[in-house]
């Protein structure tokens, strides 16, 4: 009988922890990342200006056209990856395009590169998605 006290006192302090938990935890949704994929209620957009965004595992970055044959540059650095993506999406807009950046990290690089990219496309009100091989 003892027991099944301590059974009973287990359960509720581990209820009691779980509950506290998830009243403190932060539930927001920090961002909306399109994953793309096929929706009845959605028109395609063939008028998608659609350039790469390759993340290296030198930590540089490199802009592709969308068929990968043309290059727009390698960039050192997220500040100079900032002015080519505003110069390319300021291009794409101007000719009726909606510039969309397709990120695609190489598998050695650490998450936190593509989730910079990632924010750096939020920054600039430029739409991405996430290129998976």
């Amino acid at each position: 009988m003892k027991n099944n006290t301590f059974i009973i006192r287990f359960i509720d302090v581990g209820l009691i922890i779980l509950f506290g938990f998830v009243i403190i935890s932060d539930i927001t949704t920090r961002t909306q990342i399109d994953l793309g994929g096929s929706d009845s209620n959605q028109e395609i957009d063939l008028t998608t200006g659609i350039f790469i965004v390759s993340i290296e595992p030198d930590i540089s970055y490199t802009l592709l056209n969308e068929d990968m044959t043309i290059s727009y540059g390698n960039f050192p650095n997220l500040e100079s990856l900032e002015y080519a993506l505003n110069s390319i999406s300021q291009e794409l807009r101007s000719s009726g395009l909606n510039p969309t950046a397709l990120i695609a990290p190489n598998e050695e690089i650490p998450i936190q590169h593509m989730i910079d990219v990632m924010d750096l496309c939020d920054r600039i009100k430029l739409s991405k998605s996430i290129k998976i091989n």
